[in-house]
């Protein structure tokens, strides 16, 4: 890298810090629970949600063990969000950045930075503070880079990670090979016995662990979430809400539908292929994570849909790189379109404040008034887990108390608070429908009273009456 090179990556790890600045204080709920299960690891604990009872609800292995690896050096487990969060994001920007940008005057480097500021303002991404989804970004864009640089060995390691990082990560090697067999370079003449190598151990090491810990390959949320799918939330599947979901990129508020945004993935995905860009290996990933999501029938978190979104983003920067070199006669198009689609997508620039006050606030009163060993049910379990950490959860969901996951199938959506009785129980005002309604419609609710609301009034506790 030279100097050139230096500057671009600081100033996208610059501009990602400023983007968590902006969200920090809005992270996905589910985001506790990865910390959660890193804070049980910095404990002594080992990989477990709560002390002595081995699931794994954790849906990646490598975002938890970055962010207890990041809090052990930092000695605080938010600080550690915060940098897993610029690194994955400010990260993916310059790696993009660089592959798109070609050395030399800045009208040569003008992609790389369009494609650096497609990724930086992409509104869906600054919603995913926390979780894992930064870091399957970067994992994404690692490999391919390292791919097209024929850096083998560096290209299977970072596929590795981004399995690790999430379970679809493994469709990563396939689109790789098939790019470069469609491209017509010989596979014979890689190396491959490198590449088996650099790519198994990491993941045979995980899943004998995960094997050996917890009698399963596969994290418990995958069979949670189908059982969900399949008795509640079948209005919400994948494909529908990811649709829906890409009216985000309209941050302004136009009013442009989500067939707008289809229309222009399309079009974009077919200009890529007539002219064979080199951005196809990440688009035909893309593809295949969101067909997969489709055939496992899994309900809709807008954090599934990141690399739908990310798909969009790789798209519109690809033809802006396509439309550069097409010659000078459509340069001044280029630049007018790629500033309005900057200024169409990049969230408002404000003060978001606290995100799941009323959790973080019945969190705090559990925490100072339940007993140590007392049980707390909650349908989210994320913002509370973390606050009452290390007491047991009852997870109406069926996440972490995975014996409720034949009820959640069979939406049998009372049985979490009949079978399991906890102390005390987490719920919204008004109850949510299905799990929190079908609580309090149950016999078993006449049990408990309220002992605390929240100070905004959106959530309240409820404790059982011995």
């Amino acid at each position: 890298m030279n100097r050139t090179d230096v500057f671009l990556t600081i100033a996208c790890l610059t501009l990602a810090a400023g983007v968590a600045i902006q969200v920090c204080g809005v992270p996905a709920d589910d985001a506790w629970i990865t910390l959660r299960y890193a804070r049980n690891l910095l404990a002594g604990h080992g990989w477990c949600y709560e002390p002595g009872v081995a699931v794994n609800a954790s849906t990646s292995a490598a975002s938890t063990l970055v962010h207890a690896a990041a809090g052990a050096l930092a000695g605080d487990l938010r600080v550690a969000q915060f940098v897993v969060f610029v690194l994955g994001l400010g990260g993916t920007a310059a790696l993009l950045g660089l592959e798109f940008g070609a050395r030399g005057s800045l009208g040569r480097r003008l992609p790389g930075l369009v494609a650096a500021a497609f990724v930086l303002t992409t509104p869906m991404f600054w919603t995913v503070y926390g979780m894992e989804s930064p870091l399957l970004l970067l994992g994404c864009v690692g490999s391919w880079v390292a791919w097209r640089h024929e850096r083998f060995g560096l290209a299977a390691a970072a596929a590795a990670f981004l399995v690790l990082v999430r379970p679809e990560g493994v469709l990563m090697p396939v689109a790789l090979v098939v790019d470069r067999a469609l491209r017509r370079r010989d596979l014979h003449a890689l190396p491959w016995r490198r590449i088996v190598i650099v790519f198994s151990l990491p993941l045979i090491a995980w899943a004998v662990f995960s094997w050996l810990e917890f009698g399963a390959l596969a994290p418990s949320t995958l069979a949670a979430k189908q059982a969900q799918a399949q008795s509640l939330w079948q209005w919400s599947l994948f494909f529908r809400g990811a649709k829906r979901s890409l009216t985000m990129f309209d941050a302004r508020e136009i009013g442009l539908h989500h067939r707008v945004f289809v229309g222009l993935l399309l079009t974009s995905v077919v200009a890529l292929v007539v002219t064979r860009h080199r951005a196809l290996a990440l688009l035909g990933w893309i593809a295949l994570v969101n067909v997969g999501y489709v055939v496992l029938v899994v309900p809709y978190y807008h954090w599934y849909a990141v690399p739908l979104h990310f798909g969009l983003t790789v798209a519109m920067a690809s033809v802006f790189d396509l439309a550069w070199r097409a010659g000078r006669s459509v340069r001044a198009f280029a630049i007018v379109c790629g500033v309005a689609w900057v200024a169409l997508q990049m969230p408002a620039w404000g003060d978001r404040g606290q995100g799941h006050a009323g959790y973080w606030d019945v969190g705090a009163w559990l925490d100072a008034h339940a007993a140590a060993d007392a049980t707390i049910g909650s349908v989210e379990i994320g913002c509370v887990g973390y606050a009452v950490w290390p007491r047991p959860i009852v997870d109406a969901c069926g996440l972490v108390t995975t014996d409720l996951i034949p009820d959640v199938a069979a939406g049998e959506c009372a049985r979490w608070i009949e079978r399991h009785r906890p102390d005390y129980v987490v719920l919204h005002v008004p109850p949510w429908d299905g799990f929190e309604s079908a609580a309090e419609a149950s016999p078993t609710f006449a049990e408990y009273r309220e002992v605390y609301r929240a100070r905004n009034g959106t959530v309240r506790v409820v404790s059982r009456v011995p």
